[in-house]
């Protein structure tokens, strides 16, 4: 049971560290952009808005980017430990889904009484082929567990190439620095939807 509470502690650090360190480019009047912290969610909103629409993709990578590095240089351990993250940002009638990993934004849609989801972001697994081949091209193994009958059992993994370790059922994520040395990674995937 102490253990249960000790992961949800850091869970709760991991995401509070996020949440806080969010950070976003602004267009300065010469067009060139500076970097601003924003701490505040309505802060947040107000500078996007002055954003050319084709930077914010661009701009959300980099605050993914720069939130991961300051996990990584955190009091936090993330050797064998990260978090997933999904963000989705709305700015007039555009739509933009930044995510690591397989933390999942969906859409409902109703239509005719009818609703429907819409899947916002894309699943990082180490199964899929681009995701496979850049874990085998930095030396890592992508497997699923076996059972005590040597049967595999459950999603595909990340393993060190001669070691069943670590064992992430992903293929991005912030921290996780243990499977991150064969290939795992911390880029977001981004997609931009016009919404009506």
């Amino acid at each position: 049971m102490c253990s249960v509470y000790v992961m949800a502690m850091v869970a709760m650090d991991i995401s509070s560290l996020i949440l806080l360190k969010l950070t976003f480019l602004v267009k300065s009047p010469k067009n060139s952009f500076y970097l601003i912290f924003i701490e505040n969610i309505e802060m947040a909103y107000k500078a996007a808005r002055h954003l050319d629409n084709e930077h914010i993709g661009e701009l959300i990578r980099q605050g993914f980017s720069k939130t991961n590095r300051q996990l990584l240089n955190s009091y936090v351990d993330v050797q064998f430990s990260g978090t997933t993250v999904v963000a989705v940002t709305i700015i007039g009638t555009h739509l933009w889904c930044a995510n690591v990993g397989d933390s999942r934004a969906i859409l409902g849609k109703c239509r005719n009484n009818y609703w429907t989801a819409f899947p916002l972001s894309d699943d990082h697994k180490p199964n899929k082929p681009e995701e496979r081949e850049r874990i085998l091209k930095y030396g890592g193994r992508v497997e699923q567990l076996k059972n005590l009958m040597g049967e595999p059992v459950g999603p595909h993994r990340i393993w060190l190439k001669n070691q069943d370790a670590p064992g992430l059922a992903m293929s991005r994520s912030f921290g996780d620095t243990g499977a991150g040395r064969v290939g795992k990674i911390a880029e977001a995937g981004i997609k931009s939807y016009v919404i009506v």
